[in-house]
């Protein structure tokens, strides 16, 4: 019976039995008090104190739901504590029954209410009166607490669903999209700025009114009503238009329909989104364009590199072959799918590889131009491959491969074999007629009266005689240079300032009678072990250019000088001078810097040079247009 007359609220699992405080002072009293309770209040706990201070310090340490205050009498001591039970805050809720003696008269029992008893019950006490007022107590108490649980609950539930709508509403208010909720009646319930901004209206316009009144009837029956009642079902929806714009040409527009559902899975309206996707829209088609001009670029430099007569070969930091046209295919005899990737190493093999092109990517070894002979596979005969090589850099100077041009220069050496045998030849055919034109033209001058015109022809004859015979030493030396061997050098301890005394003092070209020699004074014997007829024959090449390229009445300087472990010669003339490009050329075979002014091959200088490297030298040019030209060379000692 008293479970039924106390529901309380909270779940079976969490129920609790009533905790009733009794409060009397007399102990006879209590004890009588509680044994009624247990008697007629099944599963009810008590708990006593004799006095205000215990009973305080009980019900702030458990949780009461009754309390029961024995009144002694009706003086204002009793009625007093009443009030003092109200007024303390952890009590003030709590019930209280007041226990007055038998006999109290009404207005005691008024006064009781008054100073703040929820009930007054006069002794004696009847079991089922006194266990049946307590329990309407109890059962008032548990549908208060009930009622203040539940609003407790449903404030709580206000305030969160009222922060969730006011952050609903602030992410739609933030947002530079149009959006618009509209409810199973078709009308707006939420819009935000974008979306006010696109039809030009107020909120106060917009809220509450139809969507059809809003954006027209027939806007709304073929458009947002067959889509809003399909969103209404519980289905997604989204799709793009293409809208023309006055001011801004063509917008694309993406619009999504997203059902609104509550706690309970019903659909109560539809969130609509547009999305202006214009921007993205143009940067994809920029993309877009940028990919096929990419490609038609890329389509045009393959075209380029399939076109090039000569071998093109692309490879990596890591000598990998990134990239081969058709012609470099055909020198090197691979196909251009079996080798990409693969290391240039494996595709070239051996010697070739590891001796040249290895080289010629290597800090140390680097030749931008070198030559390879290669087997050709289908023939199995030599071939030579003149190659090119460019270092590919970024803008921080590192090195990300190497560019290759290849070319069959075959032909050209052959060609060139064939020269060098023919010059060869011819030297030494010419040679031996040389010896005797010298020598009876110098047997008829002894005997020529000096000054006549016998004399005179003959020292002509001499003179050009002794140029050829240079000439042809030179063919000699370039045959057996291009021949790959080495100038042949007999060394002997020799004084470098006494031989270019010695050169100087026996010019004989041709129109050096119109020049002034200086030689520079030296200090020490200057003394080296070379070849001496090769070092005379490098002074007369640079003094002969000295004296060819210089204005009549020039001034050749020649010199030398210790520095360290090398002696430094240099001849210096007054002549036209060479520019950069030249300069850049003159140890070439076969170029001359002024061809209308000059005789000769241009041989000189390349001869000189390989002389001069067979010592283990070096030579090298200043000059400036119309400033004159210094050739040195240094040599060690």
């Amino acid at each position: 019976m008293f479970e039924e007359l106390y529901s309380d609220p909270t779940p079976a699992g969490n129920r609790r039995d009533p905790v009733l405080l009794l409060l009397d002072r007399d102990e006879q009293n209590l004890l009588a008090t509680q044994r009624l309770i247990d008697q007629t209040l099944v599963r009810c706990q008590i708990i006593g104190a004799p006095d205000w201070a215990t009973a305080l310090a009980r019900a702030t340490a458990a949780t009461v739901d009754c309390i029961l205050v024995e009144l002694p009498g009706t003086s204002a001591e009793s009625f007093e504590l009443c009030r003092r039970i109200k007024e303390f805050a952890r009590t003030r809720n709590i019930p209280l029954v007041g226990i007055l003696p038998s006999g109290t008269s009404s207005p005691a029992l008024r006064e009781a209410l008054l100073s703040g008893a929820d009930e007054v019950i006069r002794r004696p006490l009847e079991g089922f009166e006194f266990s049946s007022r307590i329990r309407s107590v109890l059962k008032v108490r548990a549908a208060e607490i009930a009622y203040a649980d539940a609003r407790d609950a449903f404030a709580r539930q206000t305030a969160i669903q009222t922060i969730r709508l006011r952050d609903y509403q602030k992410a739609v208010e933030s947002s530079h999209d149009p959006i618009a909720i509209v409810n199973r009646d078709h009308c707006y319930s939420l819009v935000n700025s974008a979306w006010l901004k696109i039809h030009k209206r107020r909120s106060s316009e917009i809220i509450g009114r139809p969507v059809r009144e809003i954006i027209g009837n027939e806007l709304y029956e073929a458009e947002a009503r067959p889509r809003l009642e399909r969103c209404l079902r519980g289905e997604n929806i989204q799709f793009e238009v293409t809208v023309p714009h006055p001011r801004l040409g063509v917008l694309h527009l993406h619009t999504r329909y997203t059902p609104v559902v509550d706690e309970n899975g019903r659909v109560e309206g539809a969130t609509v989104i547009i999305r202006d996707f214009t921007t993205l829209k143009k940067a994809e088609e920029g993309r877009r364009r940028a990919l096929e001009k990419a490609e038609e670029k890329n389509n045009h430099i393959a075209a380029i590199i399939r076109s090039i007569a000569d071998g093109l070969l692309v490879t990596d930091a890591q000598n990998g072959i990134v990239l081969i046209n058709p012609v470099a295919e055909s020198l090197l005899g691979v196909r251009a799918e079996t080798v990409l990737g693969r290391s240039l190493d494996e595709i070239v093999g051996g010697e070739a590889s590891s001796g040249t092109f290895g080289e010629s990517q290597g800090k140390d070894g680097w030749k931008p131009i070198f030559e390879i002979e290669l087997t050709d596979p289908e023939t199995g005969r030599s071939r030579m491959i003149r190659a090119r090589c460019s270092e590919v850099q970024t803008q921080t100077r590192t090195n990300h491969g190497v560019v290759t041009l290849l070319q069959d220069v075959t032909r050209e050496r052959e060609i060139d074999r064939m020269k060098s045998e023919f010059i060869s030849t011819a030297a030494h055919e010419l040679g031996t007629p040389l010896t005797t034109i010298i020598g009876f033209a110098e047997l008829l001058q002894e005997v020529a009266e000096p000054g006549s015109k016998q004399d005179e022809y003959l020292r002509i004859i001499v003179e050009k005689a002794f140029g050829l015979e240079r000439l042809v030493r030179e063919l000699l030396d370039l045959s057996r240079i291009e021949s790959g061997l080495m100038i042949p050098l007999h060394k002997t301890r020799i004084n470098l300032a006494q031989t270019i005394q010695r050169v100087v003092g026996q010019c004989r070209y041709p129109g050096t009678g119109l020049h002034r020699f200086e030689v520079s004074p030296s200090q020490g014997p200057h003394e080296l072990l070379a070849d001496e007829g090769k070092i005379v024959q490098a002074l007369e090449n640079l003094i002969g250019n000295a004296v060819k390229y210089s204005p009549e009445g020039g001034t050749v300087q020649v010199g030398v000088q210790g520095h360290g472990d090398n002696l430094e010669v240099w001849v210096q003339d007054q002549g036209i001078g060479m520019t950069p490009q030249q300069i850049a050329r003159a140890f070439e075979r076969f170029f001359r810097a002024d061809n209308s002014k000059t005789s000769g091959l241009g041989l000189g200088l390349n001869i000189v040079q390989k002389i001069i490297e067979a010592h283990e030298g070096k030579i090298w040019i200043a000059s400036e247009p119309g400033c004159g030209t210094r050739v040195s060379f240094c040599l060690p000692l």
